[in-house]
This record gives C-alpha cells, structure tokens and sequence, in this order.
C-alpha cells in the first residue's frame, strides 16, 4: 500500500467518525429539545389545572390534598427532566457546567432551609473532559447527597470541596448534623457500609462511571460523602 493511499484511507476514516459524531450530537441536541418543548409544556399544564383546580375544591381537604400531590409530583418530574435534558445536551459538556449547575442547586437548598454554605471556588480547577454519563451521574449522586443532608441531618453549615489530583475529580459533601452510627449501614463487598435508597442509588450510579464512593459519619459529628472519579484533564 503507498504512503498517498494510505493517507487518503485514514483521513476518510477520520472524516467519517467526525460525520457520525457531529450527526449524533445533533440528534442528542433534538431529543433534548423535544423532550423539553413536548413533555415539558404537558407538565406546566398539568400543573396550571392542579392549581387552578384547587381554587375551583376550596374548602374540600380531601380533593385539595389530592391536588396537592400532583402538582408536587408535576413539579420534581419537570425537575427531573431539567436534569436529563441538561445531561443530554452536548452544550453541557464542560466541567465548569457542571461545577456551576451543582452550585446553583446547593445554594437553592440551602437557602431555603437557612444553612451556611461553604462552597470551594472553582477559578483555578483544569478543564476536565467529561462525557455524557459522568456528567449525569456526578450532578445526580451530588444532588442526592446535598437533598440528604438539608432534609435529614439537621445541619446548619454544608460544605462543597470540589478539586483535581492526578486525574482524579474529587468531591467532598460534608455536613455538620446529627449524623448516625455505623451499624445502621448496610454493607457492601469493598467493606465500606452504607444505608437507604439514596445511599444504593449513589453507589450504582459511581460504579456507572468506576468511581469510588465513600461515606463516613458517626453519631453527632455529621456526615461525609466523597465521590472520586477518574477524568481526563485537558
């Protein structure tokens, strides 16, 4: 095979994963999009009746608590599909996206429930490149720990450590709550113990993307969760 031959087979090779990855990009950005116009719209909608209906029953506990829950499950399902579109869109695909998204989630929450935030500044952290299903799972298993922590502990400071070290992302959730003893875990093979739905959820979401979550509490000294997954830093 001549050297011109061989130069002109590898560069349609490359021009035909770069076609394919520009055609997927751009169905991931239409699924998104149309998952948020025609699923989104039909949620608001839904969540318009309920209110509306409420007025219509007022006076009537039983129809208003029905309504209630509907409009609360209309509204953490429009959450929940905020957070797959954002997954899903490849304009979500640096890590500062990321870092900010957890930012402005944990600053909501917390303020809600008056808790003191302390959040690393992330000016000096490299650009990681990360693909869709670790930016998923790292904002998923983040929310959860932070939803843990503000509705259960009964802390009053909830601190973020986000840092890099030899391409390892680092993620530290830690609160100042009642916290809980370590035999109300369950355990798993690695020997670390853990316990609760949300706690499972977190562990199969970090073994998605082999990273190693690790949580440590004891009975009045509050809780730590720390996530560490390998990244490419560029």
């Amino acid at each position: 095979m001549s050297i011109a031959l061989f130069a002109y087979l590898l560069y349609s090779f490359y021009h035909y994963r770069l076609h394919q990855r520009l055609q997927l990009e751009k169905l991931r950005n239409r699924i998104a999009r149309d998952f948020h116009d025609e699923i989104g719209s039909t949620l608001s909608s839904i969540s318009i009746y309920a209110a509306a209906a409420k007025k219509v029953t007022k006076g009537n506990d039983k129809a208003d608590n029905i309504l209630s829950k509907i409009n609360t499950g209309t509204s953490e399902m429009m959450e929940a599909m905020s957070d797959i579109v954002w997954a899903v869109n490849t304009g979500s695909g640096h890590f500062y996206d990321l870092v900010n998204r957890v930012r402005s989630f944990v600053v909501q929450v917390t303020e809600e429930k008056n808790i003191e935030l302390h959040f690393t500044d992330n000016k000096d952290l490299p650009e990681i490149a990360l693909n869709m299903e670790q930016r998923k799972n790292i904002y998923l298993i983040c929310k959860e720990a932070v939803s843990n922590a503000v509705k259960y502990s009964g802390c009053t400071l909830l601190e973020v450590l986000i840092s890099t070290e030899n391409h390892r992302l680092h993620i530290l959730i830690h609160d100042n709550g009642k916290g809980f003893e370590s035999s109300s875990f369950e355990s798993d093979t690695s020997g670390h113990s853990f316990g609760g739905n949300g706690i499972k959820n977190m562990r199969y979401r970090a073994a998605e993307i082999d990273a190693k979550l690790t949580l440590y509490s004891n009975l009045g000294d509050g809780t730590s969760i720390e996530l560490i997954a390998p990244c490419k830093i560029s």
